[in-house]
């Protein structure tokens, strides 16, 4: 949503059109947020019962987890897998 929200280098029209036909080919369509579920039905409607939202998170380990066999670097690490900006 964010090139029909003129945040990229698309013209509006065209990350709409692309959207939207996007999503009515899609079976279903899996987004982070409920902001972005609603954002998404506002731009196409007829995906209705198709949006499913699924948090970014992960399950935080629980006290007895099994140590990892590689110590962790001493500033941590980050799994990002999406935008840049």
């Amino acid at each position: 949503v964010r090139a029909v929200d003129g945040l990229t280098r698309w013209p509006r029209a065209v990350a709409r059109a692309l959207l939207r036909r996007s999503c009515a080919r899609a079976a279903r369509v899996v987004v982070p947020s409920e902001w972005t579920k609603a954002r998404l039905l506002a731009l196409a409607p007829r995906l209705h019962g198709r949006v499913h939202v699924v948090p970014n998170a992960v399950e935080l380990p629980s006290l007895d987890a099994p140590v990892p066999p590689h110590p962790l670097p001493a500033n941590g690490y980050v799994l990002h897998a999406g935008h840049l900006e």
